[in-house]
This record gives C-alpha cells, structure tokens and sequence, in this order.
C-alpha cells in the first residue's frame, strides 16, 4: 500500500514536504498520471494526498494561488454538479486505485464544500477527508462527520503538518 502526496507545482515551498512518492504537478491530467504510474504495480490501493491553495467548492492542482476558470489545474464543479474542465474525464480514472482521499487545500471551507467532496467521494468510490483549522472533516459515504482535535491543528507549520499527516495516514 502506498500513501502519494501530489503538490501543487505552484505551492511546492509553502509546503516543504517531500516523500518517496511525492509528485509535484501542474495540471489535473499531470496528477493522474502520476498517481497511476504509482498505483498500476501495487497489490493494495493507495492513500492519495492533494496538497495545494484551496477555498469552499476548490481544491488547486497545479493553478496555485491563481484561479483557474477552466477547471484543468484544480477540482472544482460546474454548474450542473459535475467536475469542471479536464478533471471530468480524469479523475474517474483513479476509481479502484486509491482507498482514501485527503484534501489539504479546503481548509476552513469544510462544511461549503460538501458539494465537491460528495462529488468526488461518489467518482472515486471512497472516503474524502478535509483538513481544516480546527480538525478533520470526514465524509463517508452518506453523512459527512466533524472531528475536532484539540492539537496543534490551529496552526499549519511544516512540522505540524508532518504530524497530522503521519496520524491520519497510519490508519
């Protein structure tokens, strides 16, 4: 089983994270690929971590701090409730490679969001998880969940994050 952490390419230093497999991408198409070069030898699915800009309904993937109205360098939905832009054809390919999904972006946008992460809860056929400024938004299945951690997660500096990370993920 294999955890990837994909960057955003515009967003790597804020982070300054890097681990065995960890992608620094600029597109939506870019990240899937990578994820897919990752998880097509693997026996078990994988835990994919997308860190990058973020707000209520967006998820960056390559556009930084930039908006990104076409939709190829972040997640984000289109006025009927799909994926806006390439990500609707990409992000089904991930469907049975990955067993969970992080996002790192959606920080204090959680409960906005349910809209986009019940989308692509529903696409990827998992759990989404957003980390916010005071815990963890869950969704699984149906019924999203607020967890509220009274840790460290007030402040996002590398080595908190490193801590979160390796909580979450270990599970």
């Amino acid at each position: 089983m294999a955890s990837i952490y994909i960057y955003d390419s515009n967003q790597w230093g804020l982070f300054g994270l890097a681990y065995d497999r960890s992608f620094q991408v600029g597109s939506v198409a870019e990240m899937v690929k990578n994820v897919l070069s990752v998880t097509e030898n693997e026996k078990y699915r994988s835990h994919l971590v997308l860190a990058g800009g973020g707000g209520a309904n967006y998820q960056s993937v390559g556009a930084g701090a930039n908006p990104d109205p076409g939709g190829d360098r972040s997640l984000q939905l289109n006025e009927h409730g799909g994926l806006l832009g390439s990500a609707a054809y990409w992000i089904p390919r991930l469907a049975g490679q990955i067993y969970k999904l992080h996002l790192l972006g959606i920080t204090n946008e959680a409960a906005e969001s349910m809209p986009l992460v019940m989308r692509l809860g529903t696409i990827l056929g998992v759990g989404v998880e957003i980390y916010y400024r005071n815990g963890l938004y869950l969704n699984r299945g149906e019924r999203p969940v607020v967890v509220r951690r009274p840790t460290d997660s007030a402040t996002l500096d590398r080595e908190a994050l490193k801590k979160r990370l390796s909580e979450y993920t270990a599970k």
